[in-house]
């Protein structure tokens, strides 16, 4: 009878959080958005000995191709956006934890100038292209040429894979949330995780473990 009784508590808690999830994309806390949290946040807190002067942090996986924002909850960081996103293009964006420097609007990224408008919030500013010197996981030096700037933009090219200079792109719905919440001096930490992206919502991960635990003890 207890047993029944536990599981029928655990139907009744999982089909709740079912409905009461928001409906915006993945505008929650998972599995995913949670250890890439824990990986970066070890690198940030080396450099700067907190998370992010202001309550936004950007962290930017090349790994999955993901762009996901976190923001300031009391003591903790939530997941608010978790974005498809697409890095540069043989390895070409800048590793490292920075802080977003400005915003632009209007500029244009294109070299032939038919690049139009975007929505460009920089985070990284070399002055001039530069040779970057690139530690890689494997201790080993590369050096590989970036653009003078980098940071998140529209582009109408996203999900094929590292395709940029070395910026972020970002669907123009999503380059323009950042740039419109993101503050400057807010964290952004690009990293190369090496996670298996699991979108599962974190609170549903965490109710079926203790499911399986209460299980057990019978």
């Amino acid at each position: 009878m207890k047993k029944i009784t536990k599981i029928m508590m655990f139907c009744f808690i999982f089909v709740y959080f079912l409905f009461s999830m928001p409906k915006a994309v993945f505008a929650t806390d998972t599995v995913y958005s949670k250890q890439l949290y824990n990986l970066a946040q070890e690198k940030i807190q080396q450099k700067y000995g907190y998370i992010s002067s202001t309550d936004y942090l950007a962290v930017v996986d090349t790994t999955n191709q993901r762009a996901v924002i976190y923001k300031k909850s009391g003591s903790s960081w939530r997941t608010v956006q978790d974005f498809e996103c697409g890095s540069g293009r043989n390895d070409s964006s800048v590793y490292g934890v920075f802080k977003v420097i400005q915003k632009k609007f209007g500029i244009n990224l294109s070299a032939n100038g038919n690049g139009g408008n975007h929505y460009f919030t920089e985070y990284f500013q070399a002055g001039r292209r530069t040779m970057y010197q690139k530690i890689t996981e494997s201790s080993s030096v590369q050096h590989v040429t970036v653009p003078d700037s980098q940071g998140f933009h529209d582009s109408l090219i996203v999900g094929a894979g590292m395709q940029s200079a070395g910026c972020i792109r970002l669907e123009q719905q999503n380059a323009k949330w950042i740039y419109d919440y993101v503050p400057v001096n807010s964290t952004v930490c690009v990293i190369k995780s090496g996670l298996k992206y699991n979108p599962t919502p974190y609170q549903t991960e965490s109710i079926l473990k203790w499911a399986e635990t209460a299980g057990e003890q019978n």
